[in-house]
């Protein structure tokens, strides 16, 4: 079985000495990519590999990531259709 995109999560712990916060944002980042990653798996063909990397030095809210997310998801798929189109 050939996996389309392969997704990893990071957080410093530079910026989060607690693992339990490093540990709630990782969760964070998982579940807003989860839940929004049918936004790139029904557009977008080939094959790609993720790193989100948090590099906030705030504890962030939900909205805060799913926010963000939706930003990075959404600029990566304008980089493709560019990618596309030339």
């Amino acid at each position: 079985m050939e996996v389309r995109f392969k997704t990893g999560v990071a957080v410093p712990k530079k910026n989060f000495k607690s693992a339990v916060k490093r540990n709630r944002i990782k969760r964070l980042l998982r579940e807003t990519y989860r839940l929004n990653k049918h936004l790139v798996f029904n557009n977008s063909e080939g094959n790609f590999t993720f790193l989100i990397l948090y590099l906030g030095k705030d504890m962030p809210t939900y909205k805060q990531v799913e926010k963000g997310m939706l930003a990075i998801l959404q600029k990566f798929l304008n980089k493709i259709d560019n990618a596309k189109v030339d």
